[in-house]
């Protein structure tokens, strides 16, 4: 306006703006009673209603142990693939500079080694699984890292979680720091989603040879997507585009089932965006 004691100004914004991601599901539950050795149908929409493409993935179930180990005797489902010459070496057992937890667990005692050990470099492995898109490694961990990563100091050191997908190179993702042990969850989902099988190894790393400290796990699980023999449902994965909807066929199948109840959570996820709806 014209007005000298408040003026406003108009302005004009041309261009086209971008809902944000969503995802909706035209059901929450599929309820259905069958007899024992027959089967039903039914089905269920998925429906792109933000402003993006999205890459659906379906999965039947919820995280369950896949592997786990306490290392009570030994190393248990996980394997030393460490080169020779490091100058120390994963153990299990206690440690005095650890506080004690349930039992026995694996450790890295660089500290111990001496000011003139060769470098450490070491990795233990998993066995290799199937993928799932949803996975998680789960374990207690003890390590202060009280000098930093890398390049920090001269006492630095470094502990990762590796992961190979379908035998190729390892990515890596850090270990948090923890002045006590604490339950510490790394989220593979990123990475399992783009394979048929994974392997994830911890690995100990004194940045080439400083003189570090220690560091313990105990308590590893890998977790993956269970899945439910008795349900089936198609397609489990393919790309959505904004403002188009997507027909899941769904088949309920008795067979070989002792008679109850069955319940099962279906999850619907896009990894990119973090996008997770569930129909029970």
């Amino acid at each position: 306006s014209d007005d000298e004691d408040e003026p406003s100004v108009s302005v004009l914004l041309e261009g086209t703006s971008t809902l944000p991601p969503s995802l909706s599901l035209s059901d929450t539950t599929i309820s259905e009673t069958i007899a024992q050795g027959s089967s039903v149908s039914s089905s269920f929409l998925l429906a792109n209603n933000g402003g993006v493409d999205l890459n659906f993935l379906i999965e039947i179930g919820g995280l369950e142990n896949l592997s786990e180990d306490d290392f009570e005797n030994g190393f248990g489902n996980y394997t030393d693939i460490s080169d020779a010459g490091n100058g120390t070496s994963w153990e299990t057992g206690e440690m005095s500079a650890i506080p004690p937890l349930t039992g026995l667990y694996v450790f890295a005692n660089d500290d111990g080694a001496g000011s003139s050990a060769p470098a450490t470099n070491i990795m233990l492995a998993s066995q290799v699984l199937n993928a799932s898109g949803q996975m998680a490694l789960v374990f207690d961990s003890y390590f202060p890292q009280p000098s930093g990563t890398c390049g920090t100091g001269s006492y630095s050191e470094e502990a990762k979680i590796l992961v190979s997908i379908d035998g190729g190179d390892y990515s890596e993702i850090m270990v948090p720091p923890s002045s006590s042990w604490t339950e510490t969850t790394i989220d593979l989902s990123s990475l399992s989603i783009t394979g048929n099988t994974i392997q994830v190894a911890f690995n100990y790393y004194d940045c080439g040879g400083n003189w570090g400290y220690y560091w313990g796990f105990d308590n590893a699980r890998i977790q993956g997507v269970g899945g439910a023999e008795w349900l089936t449902l198609s397609p489990m994965e393919g790309s959505l585009p904004s403002g188009d909807v997507q027909n899941i066929d769904a088949v309920l199948n008795t067979e070989g089932q002792d008679p109850g109840d069955y319940l099962v959570n279906v999850h619907v996820r896009d990894i990119a965006y973090m996008i997770d709806e569930t129909i029970t």
